[in-house]
């Protein structure tokens, strides 16, 4: 799409929004004077702010663009607010203030990817190769499904190819993680994350514009930072290790031990323990979304939320892991003439102390992290039935200005 194209797209949507806006409150304030109904349409969030729209729109046109060569978008840098607020986003090329331009490429970024990638994967002073397409280091390093990405990219747009590469930029660790564990390519589950992103937030097509700016969601707050986007896309990456680790170690127990690598994820994973994609993803959309709906109001809300939440299933891996060595024991007693049923036995009554003993769960150090995080839940809990405020919502909160300013 032209640049020009594109900012005639953008221009219709803000005024498509501005316009329905105006419709709908209009003829929510009708009805609450004539008919006393006013309560009826209050709810305990608030819709985006301003700002916040802005930037949600700048999301929603990232995730429908599609990738492709030779792609450039780029707009006239006015300097302003809301301009100002995302300047610090990962997909602008450099000198934005110097060139008065704001520019995304899709060269850029791909090279940005690939030069990352490869600087992490080589020994200190090790030069990387230039940037290829097609190349079979697309599959075998980044994690892509072919040697050429951009078929990869499909559905996700721009908005997936950004967030990966914030991802090998910015958080290297979780790069290498994703390395680790070869049935989670590393590009794959972050465009599927980043999917999932779209339908959590209500970026994706299949939402109009209006019905996302007018929603009251208790994570709109959170969002008047737009680098929100950055730090859930990299929670929902670790949400998806954890997922993957948790479904591998349950299909674990249901195999005979014989069957079982001595340590998860080592060796080839048995046929049977093979986890369908999409079940791992299930799993995230659903703890993420458990974690926005606790109505963090800034990043660093969303950071703790999350972290309470990965601990408790954290707590939940380890009694699963605590299992399968024991498992793995009972087996090893069997076959060196132990008896099978007394080793299993053992087993089962081991776990079911930890859970069921309230004594001695509770002297473990691993619980008494659990104890506090369940009082933290319960925090939370009173938060998100109107214990703390009402994440800036209220009466009030349902007149928020959603114009917002077009940036792309």
């Amino acid at each position: 799409m032209p640049p020009s194209s594109f900012h005639k797209f953008t221009s219709s949507v803000s005024a498509h929004v501005s316009a329905a806006r105006a419709n709908t409150f209009d003829t929510l304030d009708s009805l609450g004077r004539s008919s006393g109904l006013a309560s009826l349409f209050t709810k305990r969030y608030a819709i985006p702010s301003r700002e916040t729209a802005s930037t949600v729109l700048m999301f929603r046109q990232l995730l429908s663009t599609e990738c492709r060569p030779n792609l450039r978008l780029s707009r006239r840098y006015d300097a302003t607010p809301s301009q100002v607020s995302v300047l610090g986003m990962p997909w602008w090329e450099p000198g934005v203030e110097r060139t008065g331009r704001m520019v995304i490429s899709y060269e850029s970024l791909l090279g940005r990817m690939w030069a990352g990638a490869h600087a992490l994967s080589r020994a200190p002073g090790e030069e990387a190769p230039a940037c290829a397409v097609p190349s079979s280091e697309w599959a075998t390093l980044l994690g892509f499904q072919t040697s050429d990405p951009l078929s990869d990219f499909r559905g996700g747009g721009v908005l997936s190819l950004a967030l990966a590469v914030f991802v090998v930029e910015a958080c290297p660790a979780l790069f290498l993680a994703f390395a680790g564990v070869p049935a989670l390519p590393f590009a794959i589950a972050s465009i599927n994350v980043t999917l999932m992103v779209g339908r959590l937030l209500m970026l994706s097509a299949d939402v109009e514009s209006a019905d996302a700016l007018l929603s009251q969601k208790p994570f709109w707050k959170a969002f008047a930072d737009p680098k929100c986007i950055l730090v859930l896309h990299s929670i929902a990456m670790e949400v998806l290790l954890d997922a993957h680790e948790e479904k591998l170690l349950e299909a674990a127990l249901k195999q005979p031990a014989s069957a079982l690598p001595p340590v998860m994820g080592s060796g080839t994973t048995p046929p049977s323990m093979m986890i369908e994609f999409s079940a791992i993803l299930d799993l995230t959309e659903s703890r993420v979304e458990e974690i926005l709906g606790h109505g963090p109001e800034d990043i660093s809300d969303l950071t703790a939320i999350a972290n309470i939440a990965r601990n408790r299933h954290r707590h939940k891996r380890e009694l699963l892991k605590r299992e399968h060595k024991e498992q793995l024991s009972a087996a090893a007693a069997a076959a060196a003439g132990g008896g099978a049923e007394e080793g299993k036995s053992h087993r089962h009554g081991h776990v079911h102390n930890a859970v069921h003993k309230t004594g001695e769960i509770l002297t473990s150090p691993i619980n008494l992290v659990v104890r506090a995080v369940h009082k933290v839940d319960k925090k939370m809990q009173r938060r998100s039935t109107g214990g703390k405020g009402d994440g800036g919502g209220g009466g009030g909160g349902g007149t928020s200005d959603v114009e917002g300013e077009v940036l792309m």
